[in-house]
């Protein structure tokens, strides 16, 4: 793998499975979606009396995700720290299938002996392994309240979290919100931002599987409007300390203000870490656990699918349901008479039955507009947390700075210095033109570095003249020719001392207020590194080409970035310089690449960059002819970005043809 993480374009399927090693499991968590597995009242009998799945099995299941192009998978029961196979199953998945791993667990155990570790903790032996994360289930802060819902110890699982804090690696948790802890959820964010912990979810408690039966969610699922104002206080405090928050599991309307947040069966679809991949619990003979679950229309099949509903539904006046009559759960989500008319309902979750059984639909609030639809809710507010889609691959990767700097990015200072890198090889009858577009920037807190690729034209001439002209304010590199303009971008920025960055080669130029108007612009969008211009061809020929606004998603699948782009320094230092194996490509490479740093752009909507077209260009004698396999070098370059059918095609060395899934 080739970066310690990677930044998860929303609307494109997860890459994330998960391992069910069974549900065995010795805890007594009240919520627990599995309570009253066997049928019998008794809550925990099932789950105690559970077999876990073989490690063989298991193994089998793991060959399969990597087959399917899975890059990580979630380790889940049960309680996944009892099984037998654990270590051996980490060091498979790391080893031999390049997988990363995440253990879900309360870690009540890591700090036990495994009856097949070598060291005395089993944290160790898992480390050791390659294991890349954890996600530990942290549903109180205080002793008391964690044992009398898990039956576990808060003591015992803060030391195991300290062991990773101490390690230097960063890691997850989850709260299932239920009544007896919606009102310490401030004290657990505030515990939260003590540990290496980087993402927290609340989990606002559903009542799946055994819960459906009369009674038996009374007293443990809280009603959303007490939930509310604590949530946002904990969020509120999560995100001030650098911490990405996800609500899963909660009709937008019950908490407003926390859309961008909020994840759920409809916007499952905008979360990495979402399980693709057609699980059991059980089954001994995976013939399905390693495959991605089958997509329609580019979106998972559509289990909740959104339908008006009319009349009363056990004395519920319902407005629409969710559900297919060929799922096995038929009718899974329900939106009381309140709903009615709400703009936001095909991206909303819905109540379950079972909710409204209980506490009823008076909760539920309309959103209203002039739109069609309130899909901007998700598509807008969630699409724009980029804090919450990056996924680890590495296990010291420095996941808190990474998501910190998405949730409070570092302002640009006001008097920030530019470094202009011009690149030239034998353009010598060009060059003059370009050295004066840059050195009659508007904005003078700026340096030029001209990089001489071995010219052997005018070029070292006319780099001699300019240096003697302006020598506080242009320096020369040369170098023997080395045919790659991302050598020489590599080489003028060693050579800068710019805390921005801008690339213009030797054929082009700049308007004169293109740096002072980037410069401004990126501080007015301080969470974006990038900022591009308009662009005027002209040349051979003069055009206008459309320069869409900054999509991620969209930018994996073709450029429409100029290589000028005036970015952070740090988007260059991240990502150790440009790659050399796209000639040509390297730009459109080297932003694909940024956004997978989290490193993102914004379109300066000015025409201020002027490309030359003729037929002496790269554009024109070699990047045309070869785009096929300079895409196809992309796509392998930055093969955790893209989805498993792109890779597969590329690592073939087929044509690669854009797909969603």
């Amino acid at each position: 793998m080739s970066d310690p993480h990677y930044f998860h374009a929303p609307l494109f399927p997860s890459r994330t499975a998960v391992l069910d090693v069974g549900l065995k499991c010795t805890h007594s968590c009240r919520f627990c979606y599995y309570s009253f597995l066997d049928g019998s009242d008794d809550q925990f009998h099932g789950m105690r009396h559970a077999n876990f799945r073989t490690g063989e099995v298991l193994k089998q299941v793991l060959r399969q995700l990597a087959a399917s192009g899975f890059l990580a998978f979630d380790i889940t029961g049960g309680e996944p720290t009892l099984h037998p196979d654990l270590i051996e199953l980490v060091r498979l998945a790391h080893a031999e299938l390049g997988l990363s791993s995440r253990l879900i667990t309360l870690g009540q155990f890591l700090l036990k002996k495994h009856k097949h570790g070598h060291h005395p903790r089993l944290i160790d032996d898992l480390l050791e392994a390659g294991l890349t994360n954890v996600l530990f289930s942290f549903h109180a802060a205080d002793e008391a309240l964690f044992k009398h819902l898990t039956g576990g110890s808060r003591a015992t699982q803060k030391a195991a979290m300290t062991v990773l804090d101490e390690a230097g690696i960063d890691y997850c948790s989850n709260t299932t919100v239920v009544e007896d802890n919606y009102r310490t959820l401030p004290d657990i964010a505030r515990e939260v931002v003590r540990h290496n912990i980087y993402q927290h979810n609340f989990i606002c408690m559903n009542t799946y599987h055994y819960w459906g039966a009369t009674g038996r969610a009374l007293g443990v699922q809280a009603r959303y409007a007490d939930i509310a104002p604590y949530l946002r206080e904990a969020v509120d405090i999560l995100e001030d300390h650098g911490v990405a928050v996800n609500v899963r599991y909660a009709p937008l309307c019950t908490v407003a203000g926390l859309e961008k947040n909020v994840v759920g069966v409809v916007g499952v679809r905008y979360d990495p870490y979402e399980w693709m991949n057609a699980a059991e619990h059980t089954n001994e003979t995976p013939q399905f656990d390693g495959l991605r679950i089958p997509l329609v229309a580019g979106r998972p099949d559509p289990a909740y699918t959104l339908a008006e509903a009319s009349g009363e539904l056990d004395g519920i006046v319902m407005a629409a349901v969710r559900g297919h009559p060929e799922h096995r759960d038929v009718l899974t989500k329900f939106f009381p008479g309140g709903c009615e008319h709400c703009k936001a309902m095909n991206v909303c979750d819905g109540f379950a039955l079972t909710y409204l059984k209980e506490h009823g639909g008076d909760e539920a609030l309309r959103y209203m507009g002039t739109q069609d639809s309130r899909g901007d809710l998700l598509d807008r507010d969630r699409r724009a947390y980029g804090a919450a889609f990056f996924v680890k691959r590495d296990q010291k990767a420095a996941m808190r700075r990474v998501v910190g700097n998405a949730l409070k990015p570092k302002p640009v200072a006001a008097d920030a210095k530019v470094s202009v890198i011009v690149t030239c090889y034998n353009y010598g009858r060009y060059l003059r033109h370009s050295l004066d577009s840059a050195l009659a920037q508007t904005w003078h807190n700026l340096e030029v570095i001209l990089v001489d690729d071995g010219s052997t034209d005018d070029t070292p001439a006319i780099a001699a003249e300019y240096a003697a002209r302006y020598p506080d304010r242009l320096k020369v590199v040369t170098q023997a020719n080395s045919g790659q303009p991302a050598i020489s971008r590599n080489n003028g920025i060693l050579a800068s001392t710019g805390a921005l960055i801008v690339c213009l080669d030797a054929d082009d130029a700049f308007a004169p207020t293109y740096v002072e108007e980037a410069l401004r612009w990126l501080r007015r969008h301080p969470d974006c590194s990038i900022v591009y211009p308009n662009t005027l061809m002209f040349g051979d020929r003069n055009e206008l080409p459309f320069s869409p606004d900054y999509d991620f998603g969209k930018l994996i699948m073709a450029n429409f970035i100029p290589y000028c782009a005036l970015y952070k320094r740090e988007v260059w230092e991240d990502l150790g310089g440009y790659r050399t194996n796209v000639r040509g490509c390297e730009d459109w490479d080297f932003w694909i690449h940024a956004g997978g740093y989290g490193h993102f752009g914004t379109l300066l909507p000015r025409v201020l960059f002027n490309y030359r077209i003729h037929g002496a260009g790269l554009l024109a004698t070699d990047v045309v002819k070869n785009h096929s396999a300079r895409f196809r070098q992309i796509v392998l370059n930055n093969a955790d970005l893209y989805p498993p059918p792109m890779v597969a095609q590329a690592r073939a060395g087929a044509e690669v043809t854009p797909v969603v899934a």
